[in-house]
Parts: structure tokens; C-alpha cells; sequence
């Protein structure tokens, strides 16, 4: 055991939900790590199917697993906990249908500790339908400290195929950046929370350290995510991200415009969920409101094409041939998925 194995220990958070198919193998690839120093806590988030009897077994099995029940109250509430139980120096967090490499943590561990780090982000594998691609960053390897770190912050919010990605488990963050500054997960969030999140924790640290080619995450695709089904009330969540953001990210023009451009970005999202809802009048009522939102509309009035090339044509339709036309786009495609679901 080296030298930083034995002063830091690393909490790996994973929060439970419903994942008998798949936590047995998550939990094989943790154990599998390279550094010893580690704790596993398991958040069993108010799990209906035998995760408990699973998470039960490992705990008897292995002395660096803790199995904490919660009644379901989200995956927010679950990461939260986590941190709350946590006791390691860093903390990172793994979602329980994924896996790691064996040398994730340690060589996660040594990028923090040679740089003196309060973050290491490393990249990740996708894996869907069997198939594997790397997602490697634009941003160079390397530590950006100082005033360079907000070039994170930037990438970030870009959200751009090869930018900087918010997922909690591409990270890891001293146990102390959250506690210094009381950073907590929103509850209630179920969509973007990690991007409302890490936003946040970016604009409060000034060293993080890529790892912008060294996949060492690996991210399984699972067509049951809770992100390819409807959601309740998605907008109002945006919004309040949206408003939530605007009082912590530097003042400057640079993220402001990265922030309205997250709303029009999220916008399309919102309207394609309620595209997915299964009741018309609900989904009339939810599209309504959104093209009406005066926060969107003053946005889209304010940017150029410029700004939001990927959506130009969304911006464009709103502000010159009106919101009609964009709802009732909508408003048809939520009649062809409700046949589609009674088919």
C-alpha cells in the first residue's frame, strides 16, 4: 500500500433503486479496485424488488459495505444521505446499473493528491447495445486551477457533445467542498439535479484536475432510465434551475448566456415530455404554458442564431412565426403517441 492509500480514504456513494438485475455486478467492479482504502455506502432508496436481500448479503460478506434503507424520497435525497454517511477524505458516487475500471479510484486518487486537486473528472465508456464508445472531452488533460478552472465551468455548462459532462460519477470531489460550503442535491429535482448540482460546485472550487482521455467509467445504457419517460411537472423544475442558477454563476456574460441558452435547450425537452404524456388535456395545458413562459420568450428574443445554432430553428419559429405554431407541433405529436400507447 502506497503512501496515499494509506492517509485518504474514498467514500463511493451508490444509490438503490430497484436494481437486483444489475447491482451485483456494479459491486463486483468496486471490489475489483486496486485501492484499498475505500468505503461502499449503499443508499437503498425505498427498493420494491430483492435489492435490499442483495445489498443485505454484500454487507455480511464484505466489511467495507454499509446498507442504509431510506424511504424513496429520489435519487437527490439518496446521494445526499451518502454524503451525510460518508467519512472518507473524497467522495464519488457510482449509479448501480454501471461499472469502473479496477484502477478508477487510485488513479483518480493520485491525479487529486499530485495536483492538490478538490476535483479529478475522469472520461467514460458508453455501453448500449452491446456496444462500446469512448466519450472522451475537448478540454486538454491536465490541472486548471485558479481563474483557468472556470474553463470547466464553461465546458460544462456548454453541454456539448465532447464538453465536460455534469454526471456525479465521472467525479471525484473532496468530502470538504461539500461541507465548506453546505452543498447538497436538490430534493424533488428528478431531471438535471446532477447539472443544477455540479453547476453550483463549480462556481465554488478553483482546482480541478481532467482526465479528459482516461475512460474509466463505464455508463450502460438502460432503455428503462427514468429519462425516456415522462416526467411531472419537468418544466417548473427547469425554472427553478434556471432561476436558482442565475444567483450563483459569475456575473458575466459568458455564463449568463450559457445559462439562457440551457433554457431554451431544456425547453425542447420539457415540450417533448409533454408530448409523452398520456393524458391530451394535460399535455395541451403543460405545452401551453411553456411556449407562454415569459422568461423563455424574453430569452429567445435576446439571443442570435448565433448563440444557439442547434436550436435555431426553435428560436427562429418562436419569435417570428409565433408560439402557435410551435404548440400545436407538439400538441400533434402527443396525439400520435397516445395512439401509438393503445396500439
Amino acid at each position: 500500500m502506497n503512501l496515499s492509500q494509506s492517509e485518504s480514504m474514498v467514500s463511493i456513494v451508490i444509490p438503490v433503486y430497484n436494481a437486483e438485475k444489475n447491482i451485483s455486478g456494479c459491486l463486483d467492479s468496486v471490489l475489483l479496485q486496486t485501492y484499498n482504502n475505500i468505503e461502499i455506502i449503499l443508499i437503498d432508496d425505498g427498493s420494491t424488488d430483492k435489492s435490499a436481500e442483495i445489498c443485505a448479503d454484500y454487507q455480511k460478506k464484505y466489511s467495507k459495505i454499509r446498507y442504509i434503507y431510506q424511504k424513496n424520497s429520489g435519487p437527490a435525497s439518496a446521494r445526499n444521505k451518502g454524503i451525510d454517511e460518508s467519512k472518507g477524505k473524497y467522495v464519488a458516487f457510482i449509479d448501480s446499473d454501471d461499472t469502473i475500471s479496477p484502477d478508477m479510484i487510485s488513479t483518480m486518487v493520485d491525479a487529486a493528491e499530485s495536483n492538490s486537486a478538490e476535483m479529478v473528472i475522469c472520461s467514460y465508456n458508453l455501453i448500449e447495445n452491446n456496444k462500446e464508445s469512448v466519450c472522451n472531452y475537448k478540454l486538454p488533460e491536465g490541472l486548471y486551477s485558479g481563474e483557468k478552472s472556470r474553463q470547466v465551468l464553461y465546458s460544462l455548462m456548454d453541454e456539448d457533445q465532447q464538453s465536460v459532462p455534469p454526471y456525479s460519477w465521472v467525479r471525484l470531489t473532496l468530502r470538504s467542498v461539500f461541507e465548506t460550503n453546505n452543498l447538497r442535491f436538490k430534493d424533488g429535482l428528478i431531471r438535471s439535479e446532477d447539472y443544477h448540482f455540479w453547476t453550483k460546485v463549480h462556481t465554488r472550487i478553483k482546482s480541478v484536475y481532467l482526465l479528459s482521455k482516461t475512460p474509466l467509467y463505464n455508463y450502460i445504457c438502460n432503455d428503462e432510465s427514468i429519462t425516456h419517460s415522462y416526467v411531472k411537472k419537468y418544466w417548473d423544475g427547469v425554472l427553478f434551475i434556471y432561476n436558482d442558477l442565475k444567483k450563483h454563476i459569475p456575473d458575466t456574460d459568458v455564463c449568463r448566456q450559457k445559462l439562457d441558452v440551457m433554457l431554451i435547450k431544456r425547453a425542447l425537452i420539457s415540450l417533448n415530455n409533454s408530448a409523452m404524456c398520456t393524458s391530451k388535456k394535460q399535455a395541451r395545458k403543460e405545452i401551453w404554458k411553456i411556449v407562454n413562459n415569459h422568461q423563455l420568450n424574453s430569452v429567445v428574443k435576446k439571443l442570435k442564431d448565433s448563440n444557439v445554432r442547434k436550436f435555431k430553428s426553435f428560436r427562429r419559429t418562436m419569435q417570428y412565426h409565433g408560439k402557435l405554431i410551435v404548440a400545436l407541433k407538439y400538441m400533434y405529436e402527443n396525439i400520435v403517441f397516445c395512439r401509438n400507447m393503445k396500439k
